[in-house]
C-alpha cells in the first residue's frame, strides 16, 4: 500500500535487453537481473517458480503473461504484477536489472512486497538488507519511507534483533520506534529523541537545529543523573496504554498461512504490542527531558559566549520573499512542492480495483475508504499550496466524517492562519468525535493537545476571531 510521488524513468542500458525486440519474454530480462535480486523475487509459474498462485503475491512474476515496450501507465497504490498491463510489467522487469535506478514508485512497492513475504522465510537477512537498499535510493516517498519503516520493525519484532532498527528513517516514525524499542526493553537515545522532538509536544527545537552537539551533550548528562544511563529507558510497568498491531503491508500475508517454496520462520504474521506512544507517563518523561536540556544549553551557550568559545552569527536581514496567490491574497508553497502535491494527487486518480482478489471484508472497506478520500486529501493538500485556500477547505471538508485526524488536522492548521479561532476548535472537536471508533484512521492523541492550545489562542484573541462556520458534507 502506498501513495507514490512519480519519479521521472531515467533510460540505463540493460545489457541483453533488446527494447527493438519483436518479442519481449521475462526470460529477456533475467540474465541481466543481479543474482542478488534474483534471490528475492518470486515466480508463480516457469523454471524458477517458488510460490502458488494461490498465494496472492502481488510481486509474483509469471512467464505467461505479455509484456510491451509501449509507454507504461503510472502504477497507483497497491500495485499487482499480474494486474499491470503489458507495458507496465515491461517497465518493472527492467527496473529490476537496476533497482538502484529512479522508477516509478509502484515498481519500488511491488518489488517491496516480495521482500516483506522473505522476512518469514530463512532469506530474512538478505531481505532486511534489500529493504535498507531500497530505503537509501529510494528515500525521498514519504509513504515508502513508513512502510518500509514498519517492515524493519516488524522484523525486529519477529527475531528479537534491535540491530533491524538501526536504519528506520530519521526524524519519521518515532511512535513506531518508540512501541518496537519499549516491546524489545529498549531505550530511546539521544538523537533519537531530539529527531522526534515535536512528536512529544516540544515546539522549541532551536537549539537541537542550531547547536545540537552542545543540545546533545545535555541531554545525554541529564539522562546519565536520572537513569544512570545516556538514554531514556521506555518503563515496561506501564499499563495504561492502548493496544496496537504491527503487521506487514503485503495483504496477501493477512491469510494465517504462508505459501511458497522457500523455508519458512515460524511467527505470527501480526504482533499485538502494547502501544508506548500513547503513555503519558512516557510523554512527560521525556517533553520534561526536552525542556531541561533546552534551558541547560541555553546556558551553556550563555558561557561559551562569554569566554569567546562561539562567534555571534551575523544577522541576516529578512527578506520578503514569500509568494502571494494575487486571486485570493493566501500566500503559495514553492513551485516544487506544488509539483510533488499535484503528482501526490494524480497518483489517487485512475486506479482500478479488482475486489474479488481480496479474501478479508475489512481489508475491502479500508480500500474503499482510500479510495474515497486519498483524491480529496491530496487535492485539497494541492489547492492549499497553490494559495487556493477555500477550495482546499471544501475538499477537506468533504472528508472529515472518514478521515477524521488527518482531514481535520489540515482544517485547523489552515483556521487558526486565517484567525478563525472558533472554528478552529469546532473542527478538532469533530475530528476527534469522527476518530473515536474509525478503524481506518484512528486518533493518535495529537488533537487533544491541538485542542487545548486552539483553546487558548481563542481565549487570547475573542476580539480578532473571524469565524464564519462551515459545514460537514
Amino acid at each position: 500500500m502506498g501513495l507514490f510521488d512519480m519519479f521521472q524513468k531515467h533510460k540505463h542500458s540493460i545489457g541483453a535487453v533488446h527494447k527493438n525486440s519483436f518479442k519481449q519474454s521475462v526470460n529477456t530480462f533475467i540474465p541481466s537481473i543481479p543474482q542478488d535480486v534474483q534471490n528475492l523475487l518470486w515466480f508463480s509459474d516457469g523454471e524458477n517458480k517458488n510460490i502458488d498462485k494461490s498465494s496472492e503475491e502481488p510481486s509474483a512474476i509469471s512467464y505467461k503473461l505479455p509484456l510491451s515496450t509501449n509507454v507504461p501507465e503510472k502504477l497507483g497504490y497497491w500495485p499487482n504484477y499480474t494486474r499491470m498491463s503489458p507495458s507496465q510489467r515491461y517497465s518493472y522487469l527492467e527496473w529490476l536489472t537496476n533497482i538502484d535506478s529512479s522508477t516509478d514508485m509502484g515498481n519500488v512497492f511491488t518489488f517491496f512486497y516480495g521482500l516483506e513475504r522473505y522476512i518469514k522465510t530463512s532469506k530474512y537477512n538478505q531481505a532486511i538488507q534489500m529493504i535498507e537498499r531500497l530505503k537509501k535510493y529510494h528515500n525521498t516517498n514519504n509513504s515508502f519511507n513508513y512502510y518500509s519503516n514498519v517492515a524493519l520493525v516488524y522484523a525486529a519484532m519477529l527475531y528479537k534483533e534491535p540491530k533491524f532498527l538501526h536504519n528506520i528513517t530519521p526524524g519519521s516514525s518515532s511512535s513506531l520506534l518508540l512501541i518496537a524499542k519499549g516491546a524489545l526493553n529498549g531505550g530511546l537515545n539521544a538523537p533519537e529523541i531530539m529527531n522526534a522532538a515535536k512528536d512529544f509536544n516540544w515546539e522549541n527545537t532551536r537549539y537541537i537545529k542550531n547547536n545540537p552537539d552542545v543540545f546533545q551533550k545535555n541531554l545525554e548528562n541529564l539522562m546519565k543523573k536520572l537513569y544512570s544511563k545516556d538514554y531514556y529507558p521506555i518503563p515496561q510497568n506501564i499499563t495504561d496504554v492502548p493496544m496496537t498491531d504491527i503487521c506487514l503491508a503485503n495483504i496477501s500475508l493477512s491469510s494465517q498461512t504462508i505459501t511458497g517454496l522457500a523455508t519458512r520462520v515460524p511467527g505470527p504474521l501480526v504482533f499485538s504490542i502494547p502501544d508506548f506512544s500513547k503513555s503519558r507517563n512516557i510523554m512527560t518523561d521525556i517533553y520534561y527531558l526536552l525542556k531541561e536540556s533546552h534551558d541547560l544549553t541555553k546556558k551553556s551557550l550563555k558561557i561559551m559566549r562569554k569566554n569567546g568559545n562561539i562567534t555571534p552569527k551575523k544577522q541576516i536581514e529578512p527578506t520578503n520573499s514569500r509568494r502571494i496567490n494575487p486571486n485570493t491574497g493566501h500566500p503559495m508553497s514553492t513551485d516544487k512542492s506544488i509539483q510533488t502535491a499535484k503528482e501526490m494527487y494524480e497518483s489517487t486518480l485512475n486506479i482500478k480495483h479488482d475486489y474479488s482478489i481480496y479474501n478479508d471484508p475489512k481489508i475491502i472497506h479500508d480500500d474503499k475508504v482510500l479510495n474515497r478520500v486519498l483524491p480529496h486529501y491530496f487535492l485539497g493538500d494541492l489547492f492549499y499550496k497553490q494559495g487556493e485556500w477555500d477550495r482546499a477547505e471544501k475538499e477537506w471538508l468533504s472528508i472529515v466524517k472518514l478521515m477524521s485526524e488527518k482531514a481535520a488536522t489540515k482544517l485547523a492548521i489552515m483556521y487558526h492562519k486565517e484567525n478563525r479561532f472558533k472554528d478552529e476548535i469546532s473542527i478538532i472537536k469533530d475530528g476527534i468525535q469522527y476518530g473515536t471508533n474509525n478503524t481506518v484512521y484512528s486518533l493518535s492523541g495529537k488533537l487533544d493537545v491541538r485542542l487545548s492550545k486552539a483553546t487558548t489562542s481563542f481565549d487570547r484573541n475573542v476580539t480578532r476571531d473571524k469565524s464564519k462556520g462551515y459545514t460537514l458534507q
